[in-house]
């Protein structure tokens, strides 16, 4: 007798969404009916991780897996300059802190998260600003600063390096990540700049020091 799909083991099932090579086509899969839903669930973190590594090489979905989590963080300060912010940044710089520890390695090359934490909303997500990313960083590359800089004539400008668009990528993510988790600062410049440490953005230099040489 011919075995139906949903009738298969749920593995089975989970080999064969994660076979059909993205994340749209696997949420397609699951949307058929509730035991393929089912299958996807019990093995979301997996099938979304497998699916995201065979197309990031594993520093850019590392800093992805962290800008993701930038960007949801429920305890980011609001934007709104009529909410004031605190003068103690004790308790932001232990959720800075706790998110350094969970998200950054250091150079933020190493992805840290559990497999297991990965999720279909969270994967699009990174499929989708990837995608923006890479598209920055190529018409950064070749905007006409770059070769004015380098005082090489049009023409004969080359092409940029894998590595070159890597770090230009990662300087998308890292700036981006700043203006998400530090929209408003409650120090002046002066203080940033001033010799008293404990007048210093301290959640920002914790941060900071995630992508220090």
């Amino acid at each position: 007798m011919t075995a139906t799909l949903c009738g298969l083991p749920p593995e089975l099932k989970q080999d064969i969404m994660i076979a059909t090579g993205s994340l749209e086509n696997i949420f397609n899969v699951a949307t058929t009916c509730k035991t393929m839903y089912d299958a996807l669930k019990a093995g979301e973190g997996i099938i979304t991780y497998t699916i995201l590594s065979q197309n990031l090489d594993p520093a850019h979905l590392a800093i992805a897996v962290a800008h993701h989590a930038a960007v949801k963080a429920p305890w980011k300060y609001t934007i709104d300059t009529a909410v004031p912010i605190p003068a103690d940044q004790t308790a932001y710089l232990g959720h800075v802190t706790a998110f350094c520890d969970l998200y950054l390695s250091k150079q933020a090359t190493e992805l840290l998260l559990q497999v297991s934490a990965f999720t279909l909303p969270m994967g699009f997500y990174i499929e989708d600003f990837s995608l923006a990313v890479k598209d920055m960083s190529a018409e950064l590359a070749r905007c006409h600063i770059f070769r004015r800089t380098l005082r090489v004539p049009f023409d004969n400008m080359p092409d940029a390096t894998s590595a070159e668009l890597a770090k230009i990528a990662k300087a998308f993510y890292i700036l981006d990540m700043v203006l998400h988790l530090f929209p408003r600062s409650p120090f002046s410049c002066d203080q940033h700049r001033g010799p008293d440490p404990s007048l210093h953005d301290q959640p920002f230099n914790k941060f900071w020091t995630c992508f220090a040489p």
